[in-house]
């Protein structure tokens, strides 16, 4: 019953502050910035659990990473040739060492990272860009090598160039002989 009650003053501090927002004063912007701190995981479990009827169990407070609980679906262009699949993602302000790849069964590729705010962030005057952690799946359209996979990263576009695997070649046997693998 802790987590309902520090949710619902979050709520009150929210609303508060909303209340008291003056778009002619800049600095009473800053309560914005404070949303994703009042709105973190913990505030959503426990008002998904309040429209269920109870708590959030431990177990299920746990089984969202904080990126997950965070992130976002950055837009994504895929290509395929006839040897190579193309990942391309819109992610300006990648901060390159948060970038995380991974690719299930040589078909399921997972990507993401953090794109950072901008230095000036806290004398925004308007602000439209999406800042925070990112994290996309994408199914290929085939079976992909891991390995001389090459990444680029220009202009705010993330390209991941896979090699397809190459189906084996249908051998036809002579007639009244077997082929085996």
């Amino acid at each position: 019953m802790q987590s309902v009650r520090e949710t619902m003053k979050n709520l009150q501090k929210l609303t508060e502050s909303l209340s008291k927002l003056d778009t002619a004063d800049m600095a009473s912007l800053k309560s914005i910035g404070e949303l994703p701190h009042m709105f973190n995981g913990d505030f959503w479990n426990s008002i998904f659990a309040l429209a269920k009827g109870g708590e959030a169990s431990p177990q299920e407070r746990e089984t969202r990473s904080p990126l997950e609980e965070k992130s976002f679906r950055p837009h994504i262009d895929l290509f395929q040739t006839k040897a190579k699949v193309i990942v391309c993602c819109e992610v300006p302000g990648l901060d390159l060492d948060s970038l995380e790849t991974a690719v299930v069964n040589g078909r399921s590729l997972s990507v993401q990272g953090k794109i950072a705010e901008h230095r000036y962030i806290n004398y925004a005057v308007k602000n439209e860009r999406t800042y925070g952690y990112f994290h996309r799946e994408i199914t290929l359209p085939c079976q992909v090598h891991v390995q001389g996979m090459k990444r680029t990263y220009t202009d705010g576009l993330l390209e991941l160039h896979f090699v397809k695997k190459q189906k084996k070649p249908a051998v036809r046997a002579p007639k009244g002989l077997r082929v085996l693998d």
